[in-house]
């Protein structure tokens, strides 16, 4: 056999190792102890630490650079591949597509190894409501005493003449104030190793494709768009940390960053946690009793929704095209980790159901709501508060 089909020939081996690795970390992905203790507090842990320690140094996204250098590699080997094939040089053609493969497969092993071996981990070991349904009126007396303190936040901060408020911190404030808020959280579950979040040097692009954040385990970086309304951005920059520190699902990250904000000493981080956080609470209290809902709701700061509505505004100004390639490319990625409901995953809505009872003399419907786990957080945190 020639020299050069020989190296052909290992360059297939090496790809076959490759997938063969992916496939077994995959399904060992599949049972819970792996995912926890291999994956979660053992490999990606490490490795993370790791990376993050040489990344952080750098004033800027490595992974940005990283993704910027890979769409030039992957254009600049097309073109030599064509070109090969062009000056029917196909063993040297086909060398070169097998070292692209290497490439690629060398860092989807990687990203398995580090994040998607995490996917499968146990539930997050945060406090939860475990009572019973709620009256309305209980349930309305959680939501009011959040609302005093957003509204008693809301009134001591800025905001600017068209009512965007204003984060009374610098970014590198920000870093630092999250990087303390997770030290709150147990370090055997979570990671003790906190990154510096980092803002995309692409920021544009991800803006319009509906992205608030990335985080990319190999680099051990979270990073976050840097065109996001402030207060979100906020939330986003939790979410992230949070997908760092070993919490895969987006659903987690996103409760992980509900609980940091809510429960921070930081005013202006429960105002934020508040903004996205209130509504798995009044969602319920509406469907309980919409008078008492409508009552309740007087007490919602009037800025505060002037403020949501200019978010939501500047989403909305980047709806298009390549906002549904994203919702597609994240959509299969979370299915090709194991997450079923693909997107649907960021959410968590209480489900409930609705009958017709006979109540003195009288047809009334009765309201029964089984609470998400993001929904009891948010109680538990209410509940202890009124203790």
């Amino acid at each position: 056999m020639k020299l050069k089909h020989v190296k052909l020939v290992r360059k297939a081996i090496v790809i076959g190792a490759f997938v063969a690795f992916i496939t077994i970390f995959s399904l060992l992905k599949l049972n819970e102890d792996v995912s926890e203790y291999f994956f979660a507090r053992g490999l990606s842990r490490g490795w993370v630490a790791i990376a993050a320690t040489f990344t952080d140094v750098m004033p800027f996204s490595v992974f940005g650079l990283f993704v910027i250098c890979a769409v030039l590699a992957l254009i600049a080997s097309i073109v030599v591949f064509v070109w090969l094939l062009k000056k029917k040089r196909r063993t040297e053609a086909v060398a070169h597509l097998e070292r692209l493969v290497i490439a690629a497969l060398s860092i989807a092993f990687l990203y398995v190894a580090t994040a998607g071996g995490c996917y499968n981990r146990k539930e997050l070991p945060f406090d939860k409501y475990e009572g019973s349904q709620l009256s309305d009126r209980d349930t309305a007396a959680v939501i009011s005493t959040f609302l005093d303190d957003f509204s008693e936040i809301s009134a001591g901060l800025t905001y600017t003449d068209e009512g965007k408020s204003v984060c009374p911190y610098t970014f590198k404030e920000i870093q630092d104030l999250l990087i303390e808020e997770y030290k709150r959280l147990p370090s055997d579950y979570f990671s003790p190793y906190t990154p510096r979040v980092k803002k995309a040097i692409f920021s544009s692009v991800l803006s319009y494709e509906g992205i608030s954040g990335i985080t990319f385990q190999p680099t051990g970086e979270g990073v976050i768009n840097g065109e996001t309304p402030s207060c979100y951005a906020l939330l986003a920059a939790a979410h992230e940390l949070a997908h760092t520190k070993g919490v895969m699902r987006e659903r987690d990250a996103n409760l992980t960053a509900y609980y940091l904000l809510l429960t921070s000493n930081v005013p202006y981080f429960r105002y934020c946690g508040y903004m996205y956080s209130l509504s798995f609470l009044t969602s319920l209290l509406q469907l309980q009793n919409q008078e008492l809902y409508a009552q309740t709701m007087q007490l919602y700061p009037v800025a505060a929704i002037t403020d949501r509505k200019l978010e939501r505004d500047f989403w909305d100004s980047k709806e298009g095209f390549l906002e549904a390639v994203g919702e597609f490319m994240n959509n299969l990625y979370l299915k090709l980790s194991g997450i079923e409901e693909g997107t649907e995953n960021y959410g968590d809505p209480s489900k409930y159901t609705t009958e017709t009872q006979v109540i003195d003399n009288k047809e009334v419907e009765v309201v029964t709501v089984y609470y998400s786990d993001t929904a009891r957080m948010i109680l538990q945190i209410g509940l202890s508060r009124s203790l």
